[in-house]
């Protein structure tokens, strides 16, 4: 069921960033708001979590506008926190969603990283194997950022080995290759100090 609908997200995040901008989500934005308000209607509220999280996405990664991606991606995860037998991969992505404007939009870290491991042990029942990388590199990321070097690093070998091992697409090889190098060079950095 979940994420079903998000054809146009997951083209764009195949893009380069510059390519990226280009893209306009208004019509997909406008499914989503009806899917929303038609889920209300019927009171679905895994549907309502799972429309919330969809809008949050055409925000926070379409947009690039976390600011207003977060209202969406927030209200989704409290209703997915009253489900537990919601899907995994929607719950999943909520937190990593939700992750991302802790660590991006308020830089907190020690919440983001919270959210992102939720989101890796959601990911570690999945099928895909290459949710299970992008849930490493989030983390590398978020600890990078935290100035952790030694679990940014480890994180990133650990999706880099996933992504290698699996015969993973390029995108998850790449992103793990560049997680590694920043967290390598932070802890050089820090070795220098």
């Amino acid at each position: 069921m979940a994420l079903q609908g998000m054809t146009l997200h997951f083209r764009a995040i195949e893009l380069p960033p510059d390519e990226r901008s280009a893209v306009d989500p208004s019509d997909e934005q406008e499914l989503f708001e009806c899917a929303l308000a038609t889920r209300r209607q019927i009171e679905d509220v895994e549907g309502i979590a799972e429309s919330l999280f969809q809008l949050g996405l055409v925000h926070q990664v379409l947009r690039r506008d976390l600011e207003a991606g977060s209202p969406f991606v927030r209200e989704a995860l409290g209703l997915v926190e009253g489900l537990p037998d919601a899907d995994s991969l929607l719950r999943s992505e909520i937190h990593r969603h939700v992750g991302f404007d802790l660590l991006l939009r308020e830089e907190r870290h020690g919440p983001a990283i919270e959210h992102f491991e939720a989101s890796l042990e959601l990911r570690r029942g999945l099928a895909e194997r290459g949710w299970i990388a992008g849930a490493l590199t989030a983390l590398s990321l978020a600890h990078r950022l935290a100035s952790r070097s030694d679990e940014a690093i480890a994180f990133a070998q650990q999706s880099l080995e996933l992504a290698q091992d699996e015969g993973l697409r390029a995108r998850f090889v790449v992103a793990a290759e560049e997680s590694l190098r920043a967290a390598e060079k932070l802890g050089a950095a820090g070795d220098r100090t």
